[in-house]
């Protein structure tokens, strides 16, 4: 997780450099007004168009000031950067976030995408998130994915984006810290790919 001023440590594919790279964001950043201007000038001192990141926030960034957190939220979404809300349906997450807050991003809970291939009522209940996300102007991403089944109900749920180890295994991509670390390294698990049609309206 990302802290108020001080080096982010993103990590950095081997292979080859991500189309979007996914931050989660301390609350208490936004909390300090440096937000937007911090990530702002992150990105043009690297090279880097807003289009390449998204910010992912949890539900405790109810916590913020909402206007004041706003502010900053549509002046990153107007450079192009994304901005997320995760863990839909979850305890925090909640629907006074989305009136509130002008996020682009709805991340369902995991909780949420565990058994869609194998209980109806947890797929209808994901389906009315797809639903409402984009009835709302927002990609919906499912994460947790780990067997094709949950991905063939995605599909036919019209879920834009797919994360999980089913995701990162096909891709066969690890990840290194961009600073040392002690210890031994592992890969992450938070690579996703869109699974939805050219002309899905909220994907970017």
């Amino acid at each position: 997780m990302l802290e108020p001023p001080g080096p982010a440590q993103l990590g950095r594919p081997r292979a080859r450099r991500p189309s979007l790279i996914a931050v989660n964001v301390s609350p208490a950043w936004l909390s300090t007004g440096s937000l937007a201007k911090d990530v702002l000038e992150a990105l043009e001192r690297h090279g880097l168009p807003g289009t390449s990141l998204q910010l992912c926030f949890g539900g405790r960034v109810a916590l913020v000031d909402p206007e004041h957190a706003a502010a900053q939220l549509r002046e990153l979404r107007s450079a192009g950067v994304a901005i997320a809300l995760d863990c839909y349906g979850s305890e925090h997450a909640t629907m006074t976030l989305l009136r509130s807050l002008p996020f682009s991003v709805l991340n369902a809970a995991s909780s949420l995408t565990a058994r869609i291939d194998v209980d109806p009522t947890d797929a209808v209940i994901l389906g009315g998130v797809v639903n409402m996300g984009h009835a709302l102007g927002m990609a919906v991403c499912a994460p947790g994915i780990e067997r094709p089944g949950q991905l063939e109900v995605l599909r036919e749920l019209g879920c834009d984006r797919a994360q999980g180890t089913l995701i990162t295994d096909s891709l066969n991509v690890s990840f290194t810290p961009l600073t040392p670390t002690d210890g031994p390294q592992t890969p992450l698990d938070t690579a996703s790919v869109c699974i939805a049609g050219e002309d899905a309206p909220n994907v970017s």
